[in-house]
């Protein structure tokens, strides 16, 4: 492998997602009432359900979540620990 391949897959790596704390979604997922935590986690097996709208809904029920969390936590893009 050339030197500059070795370079390239270095740089690579460091991408990597990197773990740390619990993102925003994962703390409020620990304290949620756990019937509502059952519903999003169906809603989120559910291929018919977008999870934008799942979003939405916490959103109308009163849960101070970003889009921006939400996404990258479902999506397992976050930097929490699983």
């Amino acid at each position: 492998m050339s030197g500059e391949v070795a370079d390239d897959l270095a740089d690579i790596r460091s991408l990597n997602s990197r773990r740390g704390p619990r993102c925003q979604t994962a703390v409020i997922f620990s304290a949620m009432d756990p019937k509502m935590l059952e519903t999003v986690g169906r809603a989120l097996q559910d291929p018919a359900i977008e999870r934008r709208a799942i979003h939405r809904w916490l959103v109308a029920k009163g849960i101070p979540l970003s889009w921006y969390s939400f996404e990258h936590h479902t999506s397992g893009d976050c930097r929490c620990e699983r």
